[in-house]
């Protein structure tokens, strides 16, 4: 009896040591995956992308890995992903950096395809993969400057403008997004880089129609002011609330209404300052 007794303690121990580590591997690839999927919404939702498809993106990975409770709260500035179970796994970050990468976002659907159809995931060489894409980029940043500088001037061209006008033109939106992308990033507020920029683009104009090398300032003035227009903010703004959610709506809205009063400000600022110095407009 007494051997019998011990034989069973020691198939209880055997067995309960055999949860123990399943429930600790379990928990090893359940904090492997959540942190996979939120590095793929960090990435998405940095480059542009729509919150309503973030969260059925993670929520469809977390799923086909064996964890259907997996919920990601999303808000323009705010990624967190998480559960109601009782472990406490849970992954939280502000995004202080935002931008439009529609190529870093083609990648991301592309590879969150490719992760859906495997069974398991390689951790490194699911974060090494992502790390990639998040580095990427297919221009540099002149050529874009340069790209944003050819768009404006084009642009441009639909108000009837001269040549001069629109070497001026791409000129003064090269100049003008350079001195806001520095600005911005000295600032840590991309509205402030906004502002001086088109301020620029307001006294350069002014200058060059006063001393009579273009013969219209507020054709300048329309096609530099281009690259600075929130219409993307305002579209993602409107398919967020059209998907319910409110808050990522709103908060695109608001940035899309600052964006805006920026450039306002900016350009009825240059308007002032070159009057008050004696100059035309």
């Amino acid at each position: 009896m007494e051997i019998k007794g011990i034989l069973e303690k020691i198939k209880w121990f055997e067995s309960k040591y055999q949860e123990d580590l399943e429930e600790k591997q379990r928990i090893e690839k359940k904090e492997t995956m959540y942190r996979i999927a939120f590095y793929l919404g960090e990435i998405f939702l940095r480059n542009g992308g729509q919150t309503h498809k973030l969260e059925s993106m993670v929520y469809e990975l977390c799923k086909s890995q064996g964890f259907p409770h997996a919920y990601m709260y999303i808000t323009p500035t705010f990624l967190c992903i998480g559960d109601d179970r009782a472990d406490g796994i849970t992954f939280i970050k502000s995004i202080k950096v935002r931008g439009l990468n529609l190529k870093r976002i083609a990648l991301i659907n592309i590879y969150y395809e490719d992760l859906l159809l495997r069974k398991d995931i390689d951790p490194k060489k699911a974060l090494k993969t992502l790390k990639r894409i998040d580095r990427y980029n297919e221009f540099s940043e002149g050529q874009g400057i340069l790209s944003l500088g050819l768009a404006a001037a084009t642009f441009a061209k639909l108000l009837d403008i001269t040549m001069m006008e629109g070497v001026a033109t791409f000129l003064i939106t090269i100049i003008a997004t350079y001195i806001s992308n520095k600005f911005g990033k000295i600032l840590t507020a991309g509205i402030f880089g906004t502002i001086i920029g088109c301020f620029f683009i307001g006294m350069s104009s002014f200058f060059l129609a006063d001393y009579g090398y273009i013969t219209s300032s507020h054709k300048i003035i329309i096609g530099s002011i281009l690259p600075f227009l929130p219409g993307v903010a305002i579209t993602k703004s409107v398919i967020d609330l059209v998907y319910g959610d409110y808050i990522s709506g709103g908060c695109r809205a608001i940035e899309a209404f600052l964006t805006a009063l920026s450039i306002g400000v900016g350009i009825g600022t240059a308007m002032d300052f070159w009057v008050k110095i004696g100059g035309t407009i």
